[in-house]
């Protein structure tokens, strides 16, 4: 019940608890039948008051913001108008939803506006502001900001440079934490990490996406190849065909006996540095975060390319009785 009062104004009693009288009338009601409990004001709204009460479209209280009447006010909209920059009744939407924006600072309340609202509920928003009085609640409807992702897609590149400067994709691999999957399924975990979501308008810093590659185990990860290559050197990548035999081996049964390299490569984003870049689909040279080391949130999530550099040497393991029944390629590459 306390929950059920919150941001309406109102409280149980003067310290928020069911009083002896409110207790006997709960135990004397039957299935089918309802009670009413007296409740108490938070805070009274005086005479020289006017407070804003703002609730979702479902009518859910978000929050409330009382202000007091100024020297020269007259009414109680001149004190609503005074309290924010920008005129809430104006007929210019932009305007009004800056004005909202302000209020809902003023009171404290994160990701709500008034953008999106129906004609009915702008309207009912504007007569409401209108008729306020002092001494009185007015309830506003806002809705919740949408979240947005900073990014729709990740991809996975082992960055490699010296005769020749490439950027190999890696399509299936192991997370620091010993899962495996595939490129896919480890870019919508990290795409919808909080450290990378907001608000349209939000930023986000190397440090939170560094701090979100961490959190989903993916600032070091660890893939394998074959020996397929000229003179039995790496090339064809273990795909999830080679795993998943048993839960004595992470391997696939075909893959008993032969040998293949492990690599191990890290990744940390950096300011101006296209190490994580934008990936357009031809090139991923420009770096997603400016000198400052920020990226702004936008209307649309961007496509965004992760370059790892291998960490020590690559490990030439044979898949033998022994090696088979490892659990992780972590376990190989440092044994």
């Amino acid at each position: 019940m306390v929950d059920a009062l919150k941001g309406t104004g109102y409280e149980l009693s003067a310290n928020n608890t069911l009083t002896t009288e409110q207790q006997a009338l709960i135990a004397q009601t039957t299935f089918g039948n309802q009670v009413s409990i007296k409740t108490v004001a938070v805070n009274p709204i005086t005479d020289n008051e006017v407070q804003l009460s703002f609730v979702d479209p479902d009518g859910k209280a978000v929050g409330p913001l009382k202000l007091t009447k100024g020297t020269n006010d007259k009414t109680a909209l001149d004190t609503i108008k005074a309290a924010v920059k920008d005129d809430p009744t104006s007929s210019n939407s932009a305007t009004v939803q800056k004005a909202y924006t302000e209020l809902l600072t003023a009171a404290g309340i994160k990701g709500y506006t008034v953008a999106g609202l129906s004609d009915t509920q702008t309207k009912a928003n504007l007569n409401a502001i209108k008729g306020a009085t002092y001494g009185k609640d007015v309830k506003l409807t806002v809705a919740k900001i949408p979240v947005k992702a900073l990014a729709s897609s990740f991809t996975f590149f082992q960055h490699l440079s010296g005769w020749v400067t490439k950027d190999v994709p890696v399509n299936y691999f192991e997370s620091s934490n010993g899962q495996r999957n595939s490129d896919t399924n480890f870019a919508k975990a990290l795409a919808a990490d909080s450290n990378l979501n907001g608000y349209a308008g939000n930023t986000v810093s190397v440090t939170s996406f560094n701090t979100a590659l961490k959190d989903q185990h993916l600032d070091t990860i660890y893939y394998a190849a074959k020996n397929d290559g000229f003179l039995g050197a790496a090339k064809t990548h273990l795909a999830a065909s080679d795993f998943g035999g048993s839960t004595d081996s992470i391997f696939a049964p075909a893959m008993a006996g032969t040998t293949i390299y492990i690599y191990k490569i890290t990744i940390t984003a950096k300011a101006n540095d296209n190490t994580v870049a934008l990936d357009n689909g031809q090139n991923i040279d420009t770096p997603l975060f400016d000198k400052n080391g920020n990226v702004t949130i936008g209307t649309t999530p961007v496509k965004v390319g992760l370059k790892y550099t291998q960490d020590g040497d690559d490990k030439k393991v044979t898949l033998d009785s022994t090696n088979f029944k490892a659990q992780s390629l972590a376990e190989l590459y440092n044994k």
